[in-house]
């Protein structure tokens, strides 16, 4: 985006309020969010904060998200540190800068996935970082279609930018009735602004239809054009558009010539648009960060270019160096919603062909598809892993309830599995909720076996910390009533009931559940698998009063450095801490667990910093 001045007509109370949220942010953190209709000028004023930042040569990081981005896991946070050196990651602990290089594939994902939290505190790290040095203007235009990544690490920053200079600018449409969108950034900070941008004036409206679409009305007539688009910009110069095709000037108190609604009016403009143009259009609309080059490759026939200066002479894309996007998110919404079924999926699989990303492309193919395709499962099933892999559960649970739903009936325990591990991601990003109710659907459907019994142990801890260890320890007893053979999952699942009866004060059985866990453990041979189990027998043979368990813990510790991050219930070191703890070594256990949070801090992970703390 260049930094030039970006022109507006009218607004002097709302540039007012611009110029002093950025000399605000100059001195302390300060956040503002603009609201409005669509097509009230929202990003025209968003486009004036950034060139106004740009030329008081603060650090400004910019996201544009669209539609087609929601799906995409930290699409809006890749765009913001694009131009963001690795270098200005070098001062943040190991864990957030390889969780944020992960995150924005600077880095391949290895080992355990990174903590969403991580990414948050990397993106925090970096932004202070850059602050040190003069401010920084973080700016989002149509928050709205974050995507819940993103979202999620922006609304940590926003709640924690202390005094650093850090500004924050969202521009947000807001429709009549519409509430917060889900994955919009909270900024619950009473330095942050709201500001609502409103219809223009009848003398801003002339000068604006003057300069844009070089139309002059009579004074009657624009008196009339301003009631008819209520003082909406976007409204108004499609209609004045409309004026200025006629062959005919208006004649006075004629009519003007205005559809039922906006989209309608804005559906008229679209459908004067030739072939090759209009193609070039839908390709731009659904494929994410659209560049000359890519939307040459998807569109169709030999007229791309000639149809892509077309939509742009056409004010319907515009160009920005190599980059493409729509003039509005209107005229994308509107191109796209009016394109038939079969002519969508079709536009998809061109789209999904020249795409190199599994994720991007997997969500075209999913779109592209018309029923079940074992091939499609697959590749979402891929993608699943990968997103979950980047520290990006929400997303991750997307595509894999993507991959159950295409995957074919005669394949029903892949259907499941994916199902299953859908939960594990809902129950990962927080919402407990939504993963309950998947595996309890699973469970239900599901004959008797493994699949049931891996559902019923993930649907155990997920009732177990929503209505009591009684519930878990009931479902993971009915867990190894069906776990055949899969000795993995029969460790998981004793260990599992052995904190349950734990929690509820049944320590003798505890403890035995434990021991049947190791042993198990010491068949399967898996080193975390063996390191974990080891740890819980340390902690219910010392709870049983069978003396302070050192040498399990000390063996526990000797394979934790071969294991990656993993729960804390079952962390050697957490559990040598308490028992240091209890055998009053307090010095030993105060650098143990003083070690394990800071840790847990770099590491982002939440859940553990509560049994640490205590």
């Amino acid at each position: 985006m260049s930094s030039q001045a970006v022109a507006v007509v009218g607004r002097e109370r709302e540039l007012d309020s611009l110029e002093r949220f950025l000399d605000a942010v100059s001195e302390h953190p300060a956040g503002l969010k603009l609201e409005g209709e669509v097509g009230i000028g929202k990003t025209t004023l968003w486009k004036r904060v950034v060139a106004s930042a740009r030329k008081r040569s603060y650090h400004v990081l910019v996201s544009r998200p669209v539609e087609s981005e929601t799906q995409l896991a930290f699409a809006a946070l890749g765009d913001l540190l694009e131009d963001v050196p690795t270098e200005a990651m070098s001062g943040l602990p190991d864990p957030q800068r390889h969780a944020l290089e992960v995150a924005l594939l600077r880095r391949e994902a290895e080992g355990p996935a990174p903590q969403p939290r991580a990414v948050a505190l990397g993106l925090l790290g970096v932004l202070r970082s850059l602050a040190a040095t003069r401010p920084v203007l973080l700016a989002v235009d149509d928050v709205q279609w974050l995507d819940p990544p993103s979202a999620s690490a922006l609304g940590f920053v926003a709640r924690r930018l202390g005094e650093w200079p850090i500004g924050l600018l969202v521009a947000r449409r807001r429709e009549a009735g519409s509430a917060l969108a889900l994955t919009e950034p909270e900024l619950l900070d009473d330095r942050f602004e709201q500001l609502a941008v409103g219809p223009l004036e009848v003398d801003d409206l002339e000068r604006l239809l003057r300069d844009r679409a070089d139309v002059q009305l009579s004074r009657p007539a624009l008196v009339q054009l301003h009631g008819a688009s209520g003082g909406n910009p976007f409204f108004a110069l499609e209609i004045a558009r409309s004026v200025a095709q006629r062959a005919l000037p208006l004649t006075p108190g004629e009519p003007l010539p205005v559809s039922d609604n906006l989209r309608a009016l804005v559906a008229k403009r679209l459908a004067a648009l030739s072939p090759p143009a209009r193609d070039v259009a839908l390709v731009v609309a659904v494929l994410p960060r659209a560049t000359v080059e890519l939307v040459a490759a998807a569109a169709e026939g030999p007229d791309t270019t000639v149809g892509l200066g077309e939509a742009v002479d056409a004010g319907v894309v515009e160009t920005d160096g190599e980059r493409v996007r729509f003039a509005h998110p209107l005229l994308a919404s509107v191109l796209y919603a009016g394109a038939a079924g079969t002519e969508r999926r079709e536009l998809h699989a061109r789209v999904a062909r020249i795409l190199d990303d599994p994720e991007e492309r997997a969500g075209h193919l999913a779109l592209s598809a018309a029923g079940p395709d074992a091939a499609l499962a697959a590749e979402l099933d891929e993608a699943a892993q990968r997103a979950r892999a980047r520290g990006a559960p929400d997303a991750a649970a997307t595509h894999w309830i993507e991959a159950r739903r295409f995957t074919p009936a005669n394949l029903a325990a892949d259907a499941r599995r994916r199902g299953i591990e859908a939960a594990e991601c809902h129950f990962e990003a927080g919402e407990t909720e939504r993963a309950r109710t998947q595996l309890e659907e699973i469970v239900a459907a599901s004959p008797p076996g493994s699949d049931r019994a891996r559902a019923l142990n993930r649907l155990a801890w997920v009732r177990a910390f929503r209505e009591g260890f009684h519930v878990g320890a009931e479902l993971f007893e009915a867990a190894l009533a069906e776990v055949g053979d899969d000795l993995r999952l029969q460790v998981e699942t004793e260990r599992g009931l052995a904190w349950s009866i734990h929690e509820t004060g049944d320590v003798a059985a505890a403890e035995a559940r434990a021991h049947h866990a190791l042993e198990l453990a010491e068949q399967l041979g898996e080193t975390g698998v063996l390191a974990s189990a080891l740890a819980d027998v340390a902690v219910h043979e010392s709870v049983r009063g069978r003396g302070l368990a050192f040498a399990t813990i000390e063996r526990a510790l000797s394979l934790e450095s071969e294991v990656g991050w993993h729960p804390i219930l079952s962390r050697p070191r957490w559990i040598d801490g308490m028992l240091l703890q209890w055998a009053g070594n307090l010095d030993e256990s105060r650098v143990a667990l003083e070690t394990l949070r800071r840790d847990v801090l770099a590491q982002g992970d939440e859940h553990s910093l509560s049994h640490v703390l205590v």
